[in-house]
């Protein structure tokens, strides 16, 4: 089915107990991927921001086909970053993220509008041509 596939997802263990081993599997795992089919398109999930250096070493390897890494450490840390300059931003992202199912009791005004917030998430929706959208 691989040659059939748009792409393909090699998704990390974030629970486990050896980050660095956990992405050398999942290397591993591209290797393969990418050893029976070279042009398919990869995009793996890493826990450690410098074991991204090991992806180049592949040769069927390209960034400019689509392959990419989603580095968990790294999105973090991005989040932190950015809360710095604006602050509330990683609160607001986690929350769009976020799925929650279960109605919360509020008692102060505060808690009123922030769980009416967390209600909110995001939606992918097909825009008319006509729309003025940029």
């Amino acid at each position: 089915k691989v040659h059939e596939a748009d792409a393909c997802l090699v998704l990390a263990n974030k629970y486990c107990q050896d980050p660095d081993a956990e992405d050398a599997a999942n290397i591993m795992r591209v290797i393969s991927i990418k050893n029976y089919s070279d042009d398919i398109r990869v995009i793996i999930q890493l826990m450690q921001y410098h074991n991204k250096a090991y992806l180049l070493n592949i040769p069927s390897w390209d960034w400019k086909q689509g392959d990419d890494v989603i580095c968990l450490a790294e999105l973090k840390l991005g989040f932190i970053a950015q809360s710095c300059l604006a602050p509330g931003f990683s609160t607001m992202m986690a929350n769009l993220f976020a799925m929650r199912s279960f109605k919360t009791r509020c008692d102060r005004a505060f808690d009123t509008v922030y769980s009416s917030c967390e209600e909110c998430g995001v939606w992918c929706i097909s825009v008319s041509r006509y729309a003025s959208v940029a």
